[in-house]
């Protein structure tokens, strides 16, 4: 079996790390987790846009991000060109995974969700039919509709009304947090 655990990260369009290494002690030293990782750093450059300036961007680079808005934002137009705009960020970025969070959450009832503060409130989340179980077609013409690209927002607010440290007496707090965090 082979499992990928990879990461993604892009500078100014020009730079692309590529792998599954991490920047701990586990991924450096060698002594534990094999890793990997690819630097590309353009060189054949064009004209791109970053925060409303014309700038010279890496061909390649440039070209894995605007795939990559394509495939997570499905946005195909010049909307997703300055990534570093305050208009991209609110109107395409933030708004998109909005509708896409309110349309899942809707249809599937997904957890976690910031809809739940309690564990009160989860268990009747949970009780409660999500839509996809009682009007399945409805569910898929929301879907159809509603979603575009994969990207939702990230639940913040989850049981955050809950204490879910472990009791003191258990084993879990025998040795301190540091060690898990």
């Amino acid at each position: 079996m082979v499992y990928i655990h990879s990461k993604l990260m892009i500078v100014d369009d020009r730079v692309a790390i590529i792998g599954s290494a991490n920047i701990n002690d586990r991924s450096m030293t060698g002594e534990r987790d094999t890793e990997l990782a690819g630097i590309f750093r353009d060189t054949q450059m064009i004209t791109g846009r970053m925060d409303g300036k014309d700038v010279d961007v890496g061909r390649f680079v440039h070209g894995l991000r605007m795939n990559l808005f394509q495939e997570h934002l499905d946005c195909f137009s010049d909307e997703c060109f300055d990534p570093n705009s305050a208009d991209f960020f609110k109107n395409m970025w933030y708004s998109r995974a909005a509708i896409n969070t309110k349309a899942y959450e809707e249809v599937f009832n997904c957890i976690p969700t910031d809809k739940v503060a309690t564990i009160a409130e989860l268990q009747a989340y949970k009780a409660s039919p999500a839509m996809k179980d009682v009007i399945a077609e409805a569910a898929e013409d929301q879907l159809q509709a509603s979603v575009k690209g994969n990207i939702v927002l990230f639940p913040h607010r989850f049981l955050e009304k809950e204490d879910l440290r472990p009791p003191l007496s258990s084993k879990e707090n025998l040795v301190s947090s540091v060690i898990y965090t």
